[in-house]
């Protein structure tokens, strides 16, 4: 079963954002990763609140291939960057296939 991670994000600081980007899609791509959608800001809100201004949509082959991408020798790295630069939450939920 599939499995996506949502994120809410806010960036502060556009240059990291990009050395961020450079390091994040290798190593998305290499636990089959995907992103589907991402807004960076005025993210646009239908109902409830939504505390961060952009969003990310991810897509993974399954829980497993998520938990082996936050668990990739390289993750921590990757992280430091954003969350030195912006403020993020995610969740991850179960695709219906």
């Amino acid at each position: 079963m599939s499995a996506y991670v949502i994120a809410q994000i806010r960036w502060d600081d556009q240059d990291e954002y990009k050395r961020y980007i450079a390091a994040f899609v290798p190593l998305l791509k290499r636990h089959e990763g995907v992103t589907l959608a991402a807004q960076e800001d005025r993210t646009e809100v239908l109902e409830g609140s939504w505390p961060l201004p952009g969003a990310v949509v991810m897509r993974f082959p399954s829980k497993e291939h998520v938990r082996r991408w936050m668990a990739d020798p390289d993750y921590p790295g990757v992280v430091a960057i954003r969350h030195g630069a912006a403020e993020t939450n995610l969740v991850m939920i179960d695709g219906l296939d």
